[in-house]
């Protein structure tokens, strides 16, 4: 007989069918709110990729990018950035990495080539603001003060971290060498 009326009361219909309801509703606000984070990471993702392609080919060919080029790059940057619901150090990271390739020919110290390196540094700065364990960014910050010749504290701390953090990354280390 137990079982049976556990059955008759998994069976029956709920006594108030109006808390189902709002668990219903409350279910699918959650999903939407959801599919919607999930549509904007995925457009970031998106813009990241494309300017991932603009970073490597410009590495590869080791010369400036052409100005158009570089600014569907930056534009991609700018939104993979502005779509990623929080923080993203890697895209402050690759949008660092294109602020440099702006001018990048451009001998160290250059007063015309200042502008972009400053950026970079402020969107490197950004990258191990959120990520502080990623040597990668610090040698890049590092990189940059040196070519603006601001051989100081933050420059040093940079380059020790990079050190400290990556003995094992060869990219890494083939910068901090340089």
């Amino acid at each position: 007989m137990p079982m049976l009326s556990s059955l008759i009361r998994i069976l029956s219909p709920p006594v108030f069918p109006i808390k189902r309801k709002h668990a219903l509703y409350l279910l699918l606000s959650f999903s939407l709110v959801l599919a919607y984070m999930a549509g904007r990471m995925m457009m970031a993702a998106f813009w990241a990729n494309q300017l991932n392609t603009f970073l490597v080919d410009w590495e590869q060919k080791n010369i400036e990018p052409d100005p158009r080029a570089w600014q569907v790059a930056f534009d991609a940057a700018e939104k993979a950035i502005a779509l990623y619901p929080i923080a993203n150090a890697d895209y402050y990271d690759r949008l660092g990495r294109v602020w440099e390739w702006k001018q990048f020919q451009h001998p160290f110290g250059d007063v015309a080539a200042a502008d972009s390196r400053q950026r970079a540094l402020e969107a490197y700065r950004q990258s191990v603001e959120t990520r502080p364990l990623w040597p990668y960014t610090w040698v890049s910050l590092a990189y940059t003060k040196m070519r603006l010749l601001q051989i100081d504290d933050e420059f040093s701390d940079a380059l020790h971290r990079s050190v400290e953090l990556g003995p094992w990354r060869i990219k890494s280390n083939k910068r901090v060498a340089e």
